[in-house]
């Protein structure tokens, strides 16, 4: 699609990750323990990325563009949430593309394992994601003089680095858009104070489930 912003209404900032399933296991192993079964399967995710998708699906293409960053790894894991965004009308221009032999590290990607029951467990495995800083929302300025044109608004999860989580909120109150955050993404032991100090500035909290 193409790399006009006019149009942009909803900001969406934080992971994009690639799921990779293991679906149908037996059940949940203990450690050392080693079993057979169940079918691999792959998929687009990131908490981020899917509320930037499912937000897509019920508007109008070219009015939800995210920022982020992902790594062109050699497996081309990357391309899987970038083109599932794509198709369903989100706005890709602000997330970066690092190649892999400049950055060292990988895209986001998750493990998941789900037995016969549903049950599962999700294994994040940050990579890139964890490089996400206040200079990427700084670059992507741009979207929120648009967004603030159409009256839009910004969506975050906690997905991301505590310090550009803090700046996106800022940035949005800054261009006077309301702040929806998402707690998705909260880390046991981390201090969540200074996100905290910004709840003047969000509109709206939605709790992880």
């Amino acid at each position: 699609m193409g790399d006009s912003i006019d149009d942009i209404s909803i900001i969406v900032l934080g992971s994009l990750n690639t799921d990779i399933f293991g679906v149908g296991v037996e059940r949940m192993l203990k450690p050392g323990e080693l079993s057979f079964g169940g079918e691999a399967r792959i998929g687009a995710g990131g908490k981020s990325r899917n509320i930037a998708q499912m937000t897509a699906t019920l508007l109008e293409k070219g009015t939800v563009a995210m920022i982020g960053r992902t790594s062109k790894d050699p497996y081309e894991l990357w391309k899987i949430p970038i083109i599932a965004l794509e198709n369903s009308g989100v706005n890709t221009k602000y997330i970066k593309r690092f190649h892999y032999d400049e950055c060292g590290k990988m895209p986001g990607i998750a493990l998941i394992p789900v037995d016969k029951k549903g049950e599962n467990q999700i294994y994040v495995l940050p990579g890139i994601n964890e490089d996400f800083c206040p200079e990427d929302v700084e670059d992507a300025k741009p979207l929120f003089e648009k967004a603030k044109k159409n009256k839009g608004l910004v969506a975050l999860t906690l997905e991301m680095p505590m310090q550009t989580a803090r700046y996106a909120i800022q940035t949005a109150h800054e261009y006077e858009l309301p702040v929806f955050l998402d707690a998705g993404g909260i880390r046991e032991g981390e201090d969540y104070d200074a996100i905290l100090r910004e709840a003047p500035h969000i509109h709206l909290i939605k709790m992880n489930q």
